[in-house]
């Protein structure tokens, strides 16, 4: 059956993804498109899987808005992840790149989510400060995957700065998204258990210097892995 839901996934994302498309154009650069397109997304994409979602703490992330979400970032099985709870008025920070995936990155680009050139520090150090001023003028959120790369089974990666350079910027603070590690890394869309964890942790102020607050969250993520690891 594995290769029937993955082939169902693609179909539903060819199927509706035109839809979107149509409607982001109407409204460019609208975080409402992401808001329709994730929630089109997300939910059947779990269900055509076969899996079940709990999110853990889902009432905290409103009552933390606006914010700098963190996520774990594992596998694209992520994606399909967030994008059921996926909190309107909130936007992410992508590579470049993006913006060629036909109909993802065209939707992507057209739902006001912000493009960083990795291969350039000057540049994103720029789009950074764009992001900054954009989230405190139109008072959205962001979220973002701080280690910066899918971490493919490999534990949770050190964490980039940049994301705490931007809370701190925006004085917005800083919630962790922690999903529990996939049943098989290397191929985490037919995990064994058929259940995806994700816990909500409280917001934490932006102080201190990016380092530290980096690090500060870092161990927040480490030990809620550590606590959801010893559920059986």
């Amino acid at each position: 059956m594995y290769p029937i839901r993955v082939v169902a996934v693609f179909g539903w994302f060819l199927l509706m993804s035109p839809f979107v498309l149509l409607v982001s154009c109407l409204r460019p650069f609208k975080p409402a498109n992401g808001t329709l397109y994730t929630r089109a997304l997300g939910p059947v994409a779990l269900w055509l899987l076969g899996l079940r979602l709990e999110v853990r703490g889902h009432e905290k992330i409103a009552s933390a808005m606006p914010c700098v979400f963190l996520l774990n970032h594992q596998h694209l099985l992520d994606l399909f992840v967030v994008a059921t709870f996926f909190p309107p008025r909130t936007v992410t920070i992508g590579k470049k790149s993006l913006a060629w995936v036909p109909l993802f990155g065209w939707i992507y680009l057209l739902s006001g989510h912000l493009l960083i050139d990795r291969g350039n520090r000057s540049r994103a150090v720029q789009t950074l400060d764009r992001a900054g001023d954009l989230l405190k003028a139109r008072g959205l959120s962001v979220m973002v995957c701080p280690e910066g790369t899918r971490s493919r089974g490999r534990g949770l990666l050190p964490f980039k700065q940049g994301a705490f350079r931007l809370a701190l910027m925006t004085g917005l603070p800083v919630q962790a998204w922690v999903v529990k590690p996939y049943d098989s890394p290397e191929s985490p869309l037919r995990p064994q258990r058929r259940k995806v964890l994700v816990s909500i942790l409280d917001p934490v102020p932006s102080t201190g210097d990016a380092e530290s607050l980096a690090k500060r969250m870092h161990g927040a993520f480490e030990n809620e892995l550590a606590r959801l690891a010893s559920e059986k």
